[in-house]
């Protein structure tokens, strides 16, 4: 699982795996042991986790664009993956939703703006915002909602010299 996935590519059974986010974290960081020499390759923002590759892995697939939601994030990003393309996950109602993921995921939108300016500040290339309706979502409301707070976000962002240009 994506738990135990760090110690098997640090001992070379995989040279590629899913792993939880705040493990990805702890062994990049060197929190409770020495640092791994592993590469974070991509966040999956519908997951709290993170493809993380061995440093000496073949891999090299050019991923240069990840989804951030937090200062933590922001600074890892800005240390591991330094003029990435980041999109910012926004946390929005979904009450039609069976599963409500912006009560786990997502930022305030309030926090927004902040958090854009950040990332730029920092090295980063912030080039949208996304957020996750929940699923199973039977109701649009949802939906227009994000999208019209989205919107809001995207003309504070220009005022503030970020320019945004994707919606997920």
């Amino acid at each position: 699982g994506s738990t135990e996935n760090v110690p098997m590519l640090e001992a070379g059974q995989l040279d590629l795996g899913l792993v939880q986010g705040e493990v990805a974290h702890e062994a990049l960081s060197g929190i409770g042991r020495r640092p791994a020499d592993l590469r974070i390759l991509t966040a999956m923002y519908s997951t709290p986790g993170m493809f993380v590759v061995r440093a000496d892995s073949p891999y090299n697939i050019g991923i240069d664009s990840f989804v951030f939601d937090n200062d933590a994030e922001t600074q890892k990003l800005s240390r591991y993956a330094p003029e990435a393309d980041v999109i910012l996950r926004i946390a929005t109602s979904n009450d039609s939703a069976y599963y409500k993921l912006s009560t786990k995921f997502g930022c305030e939108p309030t926090q927004a703006i902040r958090l854009l300016k950040k990332a730029k500040k920092l090295g980063l290339n912030p080039i949208g915002i996304c957020f996750n309706a929940g699923s199973q979502n039977t109701g649009a409301k949802d939906f227009v909602d994000g999208i019209k707070i989205c919107k809001r976000l995207f003309r504070e962002a220009k005022k503030n010299g970020i320019k945004l240009q994707t919606l997920d």
